[in-house]
């Protein structure tokens, strides 16, 4: 019968004991390699989801880390504005610099001054040739948690969000109306009002 010395024995146990930690640390590779491509993928997906909700806006961003409330929320500044009606009368518009306000009816200075809070309230102050006014009151997202494309300011209009940055946000408004003969079939005046307020965060 064929027998084994000591060390024959030895270096067996040896060899065995090497394999197995050969296949051990196979093993241990195979399933690093499995939970980073699921960590990945997963990366992937969050980058997917956040991508498609920041473009949701026409002018972006593209990608935010921000929740959309936390870009939301603190102190704005209005640094551009323009406003056109268009009317059976002609045309007429405005726009401001940042500084001056210019209209059709002249020019002057003012400021305006937005600051809104993440308890659901805002602050409004506005400075219109040396005459100041200011308010407080409420805000809120029209169309939802998940939607976050329009907002309304109490006491104020409805706003489309065109932009919401961490430094930019961007508000748009239209409104219109017609009025008809006494057959309710002409219309014999019209009128279409366009707005776009720029703000850069303070």
């Amino acid at each position: 019968m064929y027998s084994l010395n000591l060390n024959q024995i030895k270096h067996k146990n040896i060899y065995i004991k090497r394999r197995n930690l050969k296949s051990q640390k196979s093993k241990d590779y195979k399933k690093t390699k499995i939970m980073k491509t699921k960590v990945f993928i997963l990366i992937l997906v969050m980058f997917g989801l956040t991508f498609s909700s920041c473009k949701k806006y026409e002018d972006g961003p593209a990608l935010s880390l921000k929740s959309k409330n936390a870009r939301l929320t603190g102190e704005w500044k209005l640094v551009s504005y323009s406003y056109e009606r268009i009317s059976t009368s002609g045309t007429s518009t405005s726009t401001y610099d940042g500084t001056t306000m210019i209209t059709p009816y002249g020019s002057y200075l003012y400021s305006r001054t937005l600051i809104i809070d993440k308890d659901g309230t805002y602050t409004y102050k506005e400075t219109s040739d040396g005459d100041t006014e200011e308010h407080t009151s409420y805000w809120t997202w029209v169309d939802g948690a998940t939607g976050k494309e329009q907002i309304s300011f109490y006491n104020d209009d409805l706003y489309n969000v065109k932009k919401l940055g961490n430094k930019e946000l961007i508000f748009e408004n239209t409104s219109s109306w017609k009025e008809y003969d006494d057959n309710s079939t002409t219309t014999t005046d019209f009128a279409t009002y366009s707005y776009t307020w720029t703000y850069e965060k303070q």
